[in-house]
């Protein structure tokens, strides 16, 4: 196997980030299925590449782009964690907030999101001329993003708002009550 093969580097990059396994649920004979997180992370991977991108793209993709000077500027991962990972998701959520008009499951939608930056890292270990070939066959104008990868992971933050705050249930007055614990 080729060690510069687009497999092997994605494989890479997810393996050496999380090799924690987490549970995924119930096999057909009730036993419990385990699925790595890397497995999952590059299930994942495959799901991104085939998300389009909303009118919140560029609002998301700057958030991206601050997360990546914050980590610049904090090169601890205790720090990258409080600092930079939970600011993303405040500023995601508020994005999030402003722009679509649904009641979501704001926890779903955490954990999902708290994910895309590790799309970003695996997005990194892809061969280039594939990854531009990929966007642009979903009609993403990488030449906006100064990292294609920007794209990938926002693409991964748009599905996350697919999943669960896009059409989850129509808003309520009273069904929102965390309006104001993230702004």
């Amino acid at each position: 196997m080729e060690c510069t093969s687009k497999g092997f580097l994605i494989r890479l990059a997810a393996t050496v980030l999380l090799t924690v396994s987490m549970a995924a649920g119930s096999g057909c004979d009730g036993k419990e299925i385990r699925i790595s997180n890397t497995t999952r992370l590059l299930h994942a991977y495959e799901e991104v590449k085939e998300a389009p991108l909303s009118p919140l793209k560029d609002a998301i993709g700057q958030v991206v782009e601050d997360r990546l000077e914050c980590y610049v500027r904090n090169t601890d991962s205790q720090s990258q964690i409080q600092n930079c990972l939970n600011d993303y998701l405040r500023k995601i959520v508020f994005i999030a907030r402003g722009g679509i008009q649904t009641v979501p499951l704001v926890g779903e939608f955490l954990l999902c999101a708290r994910d895309c930056p590790v799309i970003y890292a695996m997005c990194r270990g892809e061969p280039r001329e594939e990854l531009l070939q990929s966007l642009k066959e979903r009609f993403i104008d990488a030449s906006l993003y100064d990292d294609a990868c920007i794209a990938r992971e926002t693409q991964c933050v748009e599905i996350c708002l697919d999943k669960f705050w896009r059409g989850v249930r129509p808003p309520s007055k009273k069904a929102d009550y965390l309006i104001g614990h993230f702004d």
